[in-house]
């Protein structure tokens, strides 16, 4: 009974005795860092693929407005007559490809054809065989309408011409022609490939 005492005890003891836990001890030092392993070798790159065909040409695209590659457009009325004074009132609209306002900031010129000759206005024009008279024009830009009058100065009758013609010249343009003779329609024409 003695032994079972002694026994019991001495467990006890033995359990106490390693369930009771001291203070942590310090950190030991940081050991040091171990080599770098070798780097692998790079992949080599695979060939590049063969290019595939062409593929079918796409179809083509509307046609665009002619353009004038000179900057210049025409109007050209035909054979035209005035009224009994002389006057004429022309009314074209502006033409598609052009605007009032580069109408309106740029050069403007009239050119009537009569007895086979062409007379730019203002100046003097050849009525018929024996008249000879000066004309002038003005002309307004409005609502993309152009309305034009032309008319004589001293003879009040019904003229007529064989065309009347309107060059316009936008002010980007204008430029390119500063030696030109704008009194010469033919020298115009040319210059601007206007149609005849």
């Amino acid at each position: 009974m003695i032994r079972q005492f002694l026994f019991f005890g001495l467990l006890s003891c033995t359990v106490l005795f390693f369930s009771c836990e001291g203070p942590p001890g310090p950190t030991g030092p940081q050991g040091t860092q171990g080599a770098t392993g070798p780097q692998g070798a790079q992949g080599v790159a695979g060939p590049t693929g063969a290019q595939g065909p062409a593929g079918p040409q796409g179809a083509p695209g509307p046609k665009g407005d002619p353009g004038n590659p000179a900057g210049a457009i025409q109007i050209s009325f035909g054979p035209s007559t005035s009224d009994t004074r002389g006057l004429f009132e022309l009314n074209p609209a502006i033409p598609a490809n052009q605007t009032a306002s580069a109408i309106e900031k740029g050069i403007v010129n009239c050119y009537v054809k009569g007895s086979g000759f062409w007379y730019q206005v203002p100046g003097k024009v050849l009525l018929s065989s024996a008249e000879v008279d000066d004309m002038l024009f003005v002309y307004r830009v409005e609502n993309n309408q152009i309305t034009i009058r032309l008319s004589t100065v001293r003879v009040f009758k019904r003229v007529s011409f064989e065309d009347i013609r309107f060059v316009f010249v936008p002010a980007q343009n204008a430029r390119l022609s500063a030696d030109l003779d704008w009194s010469d329609y033919r020298q115009v024409q040319e210059m601007f490939h206007l149609p005849e």
